[in-house]
């Protein structure tokens, strides 16, 4: 199983400090640009495996999206072809929230973290980090 990078790991921590008669933490993670590649419509790198892992983990997982039957302008974010898109890379998760507009605001009474990923960019895993001596870093 893949590890978490830092900012999954950082949700955990926060979740630990928190108190609920459930285990697990729920992650609400965006679909364009978090997932998949917002131009070409393929899985970032390492996103699918690591949403995987927190799922396997017993982790819930709800996908966020703007994505929704009103999208006529371009069908491959109708549905229909969001749910193949999704069986096709094989992603694992409980719900989608459909219609979804940006920018989202989470309100909680404790134990809630917010995460901004960079556009279409890889998820990092934490054996990929550069360490302090790797980057030029004094130790």
């Amino acid at each position: 199983m893949l590890e978490p990078n830092k900012y999954i790991e950082e949700a955990i921590k926060a979740r630990k400090e928190g108190c609920s008669m459930k285990t697990g933490t729920t992650y609400f993670i965006d679909i364009d640009g978090t997932i998949v590649d917002r131009s070409t419509q393929r899985p970032l790198e390492n996103a699918v495996e690591i949403i995987n892992s927190l799922y396997d983990a017993g982790n819930t997982i709800i996908l966020t999206t703007l994505r929704g039957e009103d999208w006529k302008e371009d069908s491959r974010f109708s549905v229909e072809n969001t749910m193949k898109m999704l069986r096709e890379i094989r992603i694992k998760y409980h719900h989608i929230l459909w219609d979804i507009p940006s920018p989202r605001i989470l309100i909680n009474d404790s134990g809630a973290v917010a995460i901004n990923h960079e556009p279409d960019t890889p998820w990092i895993l934490k054996s990929e980090e550069s360490s302090p001596s790797s980057t030029g870093e004094s130790e």
